[in-house]
């Protein structure tokens, strides 16, 4: 009878439990790596995140405080005669005032007209403007009617056509070359958006409440906002202090300072 000799060309017991081994530690090895990437791409985007939070409050804010107190004619309110015709407390003295809650954050307080305005062609009665186009204005609308001397700020009851009823007359007849603005009256505060992080800590965001309007959220992240008016020779400067925040699992506190000019 003839013996063939059968080699076996599979792993013995030994080898196998060795190559399981290392396919543990490989894929180990995989999975750390993996982690450790995800947690640098959160960071990345916390620090990019904090980098565009803290662009948005000085593009934002510089365009809101240098707008401060402008009434038509590029002319400032320290330099024109305002009358207010609504139920609204408007400080027409101070077009940039600071206030602070309960929390002991700031409130800033900011009212001008709104850059474009629509010319008036004549005034029939001081509650009645006839504008020389069909007006964008809409009841209950705020609005303020400049002729570069005197301002009037009044609330819109009706419109029809190029023609805009007032809840309450106004002081004095307006004519050409007079305008008509969307009269802007904003707080900016710090609130809890009842929402909550990877840590379950509530987060808090910057508000914007204007006139006629619930509070609006502008952008999630901003712990707190301490402000400072200071006058010089110049103008007035306004320090912001603010303490930003990101809603990942590694918590990051970064404080932003800024200084802006209202002249």
């Amino acid at each position: 009878m003839n013996k063939f000799l059968i080699k076996n060309n599979g792993f013995t017991l030994i080898e196998f439990i060795i190559s399981q081994f290392l396919c543990l530690l490989i894929i180990a090895a995989l999975i750390n790596l993996f982690l450790w990437c995800k947690s640098q791409q959160e960071e990345i985007y916390q620090f990019h995140k904090i980098i565009n939070t803290q662009r948005f409050l000085r593009y934002y804010f510089n365009r809101q405080v240098s707008h401060s107190g402008i009434i038509g004619c590029g002319k400032s309110s320290e330099t024109i005669s305002i009358q207010n015709h609504t139920e609204y407390s408007i400080d027409l003295k101070h077009a940039l005032s600071i206030f602070t809650d309960a929390n002991n954050n700031n409130i800033l307080q900011i009212w001008f007209a709104a850059e474009k305005g629509e010319p008036i062609k004549l005034m029939p009665s001081k509650n009645e403007i006839i504008m020389q186009q069909k007006t964008r204005f809409k009841p209950k609308e705020v609005i303020m009617i400049s002729d570069c001397n005197n301002a009037e700020i009044a609330i819109v009851q009706n419109i029809q056509n190029n023609l805009i009823s007032l809840e309450k007359p106004l002081t004095k007849i307006f004519v050409e070359p007079a305008q008509v603005y969307h009269f802007k009256y904003d707080q900016y505060f710090i609130k809890n958006t009842k929402r909550k992080n990877q840590q379950k800590i509530y987060l808090m965001a910057l508000y914007k409440k204007s006139i006629n309007t619930a509070p609006n959220e502008l952008i999630e992240g901003v712990e707190s906002m301490q402000l400072n008016i200071r006058k010089t020779s110049l103008g007035s400067l306004i320090y912001f202090k603010f303490k930003l925040t990101t809603n990942l699992k590694k918590l990051i506190n970064e404080n932003y300072n800024l200084i802006l000019s209202t002249s």
